[in-house]
């Protein structure tokens, strides 16, 4: 008999199936011929998919399905049984385990589905269908539909992984064993409760190990088979048994195998010891990663992990000095997740000095306590097969009555873009002093963004919850056109109300500073063009964000997506393959997205000179000048649009090039130039502009002049010399403009020194 057995597509690329490895061991005991086809890290056509299956010609077509994968594993089944209507079609993998019933039902052309372990129960359902057996009742865990019912054996209770045949990759069509990090299980299950896990439904709530001379025993074997040079463990809990796991690194000691190994599948902290880690230090071990989930101690204990806090503060100092790199997993929306405890934990995360983090929107997966909390207490958003953890499209699947959906989308943004740290009080103090100067909240503010700094004003929005900002890019290149946009005013003459309702996702706003003149753009109609051959800057002067990844900017804008189309890294002449997340040590990959070049830290090379071919937008074509259609009976005063909004708000915030503009043509109530504080992303600090005071005199905290007495006057009289000297650059050209902004910068660096030396 042969048997194909099919990894769909799926968003974690880089990854092989190790339960379709584990099913292609035993079903090769059995002396049933098996190949696996890998979709996830392999394209194929329809006419290349088919081509394969009519070659093989196999009875089983077993695919496995993922939560995340689902409609992708539905999808391919669906055609596959058009074209190759003999085969028998089995489901099997984690999603089966969850919502056998309900996939099966709705994906009739599904043969049968095998919840729980596999191996044993694929074997027999295969020799069942060899001597056209029709007793399914002994093939544990087996799902099928008939006569339009369920019918669901019972899964195996004594299922062991001992004698459990190792897993065969070199069934796996195409296999590319360059820089293959063998996965290696070395348990299954997990006797804890975390509201989130759904193991224990899948792998179940018993603990099951394997013989620590076995587990060595496996690797050696890999060795000599595939050459690896590293492997991963993969289990759900492999400290479980301290002693246990003590043996097999000292066994990977005496067998001298020196395999560089990672833990990043995720330990528990109660379940490390300084011993242990030593152990695997020696061993080979690199990395472990370990399972935080938040740093706020209500949010904690409500996951009901059973340690503490304190548990993950001492394994993370244990870890790093052992010499481990350490890596820490949260998850946003949890149960009591607000603003305030996604903060607190990003701070927790932060003071652990990680040498990685990853942060996941939490999945309500049936039979989880978290499932049960979200019917209860929520409503899911989308249907469960459509999410997934983490990744810049990551969605929220649901919301809860004390959580929203915005809400967590505000944490999740918060938990992975972390400059917002640098300037938090800046921006708490700012407002504090708005509201003891003007009696009120911030209310409608304008930010002007440098390049670079797109989206910066997600942070002022969930810090200023209560505040409408517009974004505004600034692009003194930008010059007047025949091409305009008219805005026609409401009757309630707000300029700052009609010009906030204008923004929408494929659009965006501008100015140039010099002109004065607002621009939107409209990225709809964008044009595409092809870049070649873009020689990158040197790899020394890249970003390098908390180590997470090297990023450097291109020329030209591209699409905001992580698509693989969207352009190619070349290191030295050679591509990188594409990932999403190019953040691992262990794959030299890349991406290309909004202008941006990004690659591992295992693609960095300093001798190396790195190209990219990529697809630009032009925006300039559809960029359309900004103006008012007034009626006689609205504002007349002679002045731009950009004025016109910044009269009408409460808070103006420029970068720091920009302090001399904000000083003499803002009529904003506060004033605030922001500076970069740090290397990492969008790290600023925020001072407020006071008068006579230039940004060099106070560039890392908020200070207001007290001035003395004597020099109120003066303060008076260069406040009616600047209203005086602004009507008339209204009716000038730029070079006056240009002229009067040196004189009146001269002016005020000369009063700032004499109010300096009579105080």
């Amino acid at each position: 008999m042969r048997v194909l057995l099919i990894d769909p597509p799926g968003w974690q690329k880089h990854s092989i199936n190790l339960g379709l490895s584990y099913l292609a061991g035993t079903l090769a005991s059995e002396n049933i011929t098996v190949k696996i086809l890998d979709l996830n890290n392999n394209s194929y056509s329809p006419e290349a998919l088919d081509s394969i299956v009519s070659a093989f010609r196999p009875e089983i077509i077993g695919i496995s399905v993922k939560t995340a994968t689902a409609n992708a594993s539905a999808r391919i089944t669906g055609r596959l049984k058009q074209s190759f209507p003999r085969a028998v079609y089995v489901a099997g993998g984690p999603h089966i385990s969850l919502c056998a019933e309900e996939f099966l039902k709705e994906n009739r052309f599904f043969d049968f589905g095998i919840a729980g372990d596999g191996e044993i129960a694929f074997a027999k359902l295969a020799h069942c269908l060899m001597k056209n057996d029709a007793d399914f009742s002994k093939v544990s865990g087996l799902c099928y539909c008939r006569d339009n019912g369920f019918i669901r054996n019972a899964p195996c209770a004594d299922f062991v992984m001992e004698g459990l045949a190792f897993p065969s990759f070199e069934s796996i069509i195409n296999m590319d064993f360059r820089d293959f990090r063998y996965p290696l299980l070395t348990s299954r299950g997990c006797p804890y409760g975390c509201i989130f896990c759904c193991v224990g439904v899948i792998s179940g709530k018993r603990w099951r190990p394997r013989e620590p001379e076995e587990v060595v025993r496996e690797l050696i074997e890999a060795k000599s088979k595939y050459q690896i040079t590293s492997f991963e463990i993969m289990d759900d809990n492999f400290t479980f048994d301290l002693g246990r796991a003590k043996t097999i690194c000292r066994l990977l000691s005496k067998e001298k195998l020196r395999l560089d190994w990672w833990c990043h599948n995720g330990l528990r902290a109660d379940k490390l010891d300084n011993e242990l880690l030593r152990l695997m230090k020696v061993s080979g071990c690199k990395s472990i990663a370990i399972g935080i989930e938040s740093g706020d101690e209500a949010v904690f204990n409500a996951v009901q992990k059973g340690e503490s806090l304190a548990d993950v503060v001492k394994a993370a100092k244990m870890i790093k000095g052992t010499g481990l790199q350490c890596v820490g997993y949260f998850i946003v929306g949890l149960p009591g997740d607000s603003i305030t405890s996604t903060k607190k934990t990003v701070r927790f995360q932060r003071r652990l000095g990680l040498s990685d983090y990853i942060y996941n929107i939490a999945v309500p997966y049936p039979g989880t306590k978290m499932w049960d909390f979200v019917q209860s207490s929520g409503r899911l958003l989308l249907d469960i097969k459509e999410t997934y953890h983490f990744g810049d499209n990551a969605k929220v699947p649901f919301e809860t009555k004390g959580l929203g959906k915005e809400t967590i989308e505000q944490c999740y943004y918060l938990a992975n873009h972390q400059g917002w740290v640098w300037g938090e009080r800046d921006l708490q103090r700012i407002r504090e002093i708005f509201r003891s100067r003007h009696h009120s909240d911030i209310k409608r503010g304008v930010f002007i963004t440098e390049e670079g700094l797109k989206g910066i004003t997600k942070n002022l929005k969930i810090e200023y919850s209560y505040a409408d900002i517009i974004e505004i890019k600034l692009d003194n290149n930008l010059k007047s056109a025949d091409i305009r946009y008219s805005i026609a005013s409401s009757g309630t003459h707000s300029y700052f109300e009609d010009l906030f309702k204008l923004p929408q996702d494929r659009q965006h706003l501008a100015v140039n500073t010099f002109t004065q003149k607002l621009f939107i753009q409209d990225t709809d109609n964008a044009q595409e063009e092809h870049i070649r051959n873009e020689k990158l800057p040197d790899i020394a002067k890249w970003d390098k964000p908390q180590g997470k990844y090297y990023a450097s900017r291109l020329k030209y804008m591209s699409p905001d997506t992580r698509l693989a189309e969207n352009g190619i890294i070349y290191k030295d002449g050679i591509a990188l393959p594409f990932s999403p997340t190019p953040q691992w040590q262990k794959d030299a990959c890349g991406k290309i997205e909004s202008g941006i070049a990004f690659i591992s830290l295992s693609a960095y090379n300093p001798d190396s000179v790195y190209t990219a071919d990529y697809l630009s937008i032009n925006l300039g074509s559809f960029t359309r000048e900004l103006t008012v259609h007034e009626t006689p009976l609205q504002d007349k005063i002679n002045s731009s649009l950009l004025e016109k909004i910044l009269r009408q708000s409460d808070i103006l915030f420029v970068p720091e090039s920009l302090a001399g503009f904000a000083h003499i043509f803002s009529r904003a109530k506060m004033n605030v130039f922001y500076y970069r504080k740090d290397s990492e992303s969008l790290a600023l600090g925020y001072a407020i502009l006071e008068p006579f005071l230039t940004p060099s005199a106070h560039p890392y905290c908020i200070k207001k002049l007290r001035f003395s007495q004597s020099f109120k006057t003066t303060t008076r009289n260069l406040s009616q010399l600047h209203l005086l000297v602004k009507k008339v650059m209204e009716g000038t050209g730029l070079w006056a403009q240009i002229i009067a902004l040196v004189f009146l910068a001269g002016l005020k660096k000369l009063l700032t020194k004499i109010i300096k030396i009579s105080r």
